[in-house]
């Protein structure tokens, strides 16, 4: 197994980031990483980028420079590291850490971590000791969460489709090119090895000349 493959992690989790920076459509995940708990929506590259980006806006000079410092990062999104889905980006993200009180407690936080340091994840978000939504309210927009939940998996699923085709085209143009490579490299010994065979041969019947006109001067001495 490749270094690069090592490093990526999890392919399925890998398949939902990858169709988030594709397809740029969010979802709720929880992942567990070294014993933590991280909780929140899943987000493109692109957009992760442009968020940073916006919360340096209309600061000094050096908000400012690095503000446009994110800004070109999210255009680069698709040359980047970021295209082959190494990291997974999350908003409103917050973390666990053996109790029920999340850190953060309060604002909207922007997530950034490696996908190879995730040991494992479940689609939705993991829930604190405080909940913000009553239950009335949890009741009265279940209905239309339900239909959201099932769209979005909906969109995922034709998302990973597309995503396992490119793959598997991939993996073929890979093995045409392994295959013609092999076929290259296979001619060109065969045409080594006629050259060795010709220069060989040449090279006995230059001795064998050698050796005959050796012979006859020696007759006439």
């Amino acid at each position: 197994m490749s270094e690069e493959h090592k490093e990526v992690g999890d392919s399925i989790l890998q398949f939902l980031v990858r169709a988030a920076n594709k397809e740029n459509f969010n979802v709720e995940l929880t992942l567990n990483v070294g014993g933590a708990i991280v909780t929140g929506t899943m987000v493109s590259a692109k957009d992760y980028f442009s968020s940073l980006s916006e919360r340096f806006e209309g600061g000094n000079e050096v908000a400012d420079i690095l503000s446009e410092q994110f800004a070109k990062a999210g255009e680069a999104v698709d040359t980047s590291e970021d295209s082959k889905g190494q990291f997974i980006h999350m908003k409103e993200a917050q973390v666990y850490c053996g109790d029920s009180n999340p850190t953060p407690s309060k604002g909207e936080v922007l997530w950034r971590g490696k996908l190879s340091a995730v040991d494992g994840f479940y689609l939705g978000a993991a829930s604190g000791g405080e909940n913000e939504t009553s239950k009335s309210d949890e009741g009265k927009d279940s209905e239309s969460d339900e239909n959201s939940a099932d769209e979005r998996l909906d969109h995922l699923e034709e998302s990973i489709g597309e995503l396992v085709d490119e793959n598997e085209e991939k993996v073929k143009e890979d093995e045409e090119v392994s295959e013609e490579k092999a076929e290259d490299e296979e001619a060109s010994e065969q045409k080594n090895k006629r050259k060795s065979r010709s220069e060989k041969a040449k090279a006995k019947t230059t001795s064998s000349s050698k050796t005959k006109a050796k012979k006859a001067s020696e007759k006439k001495d």
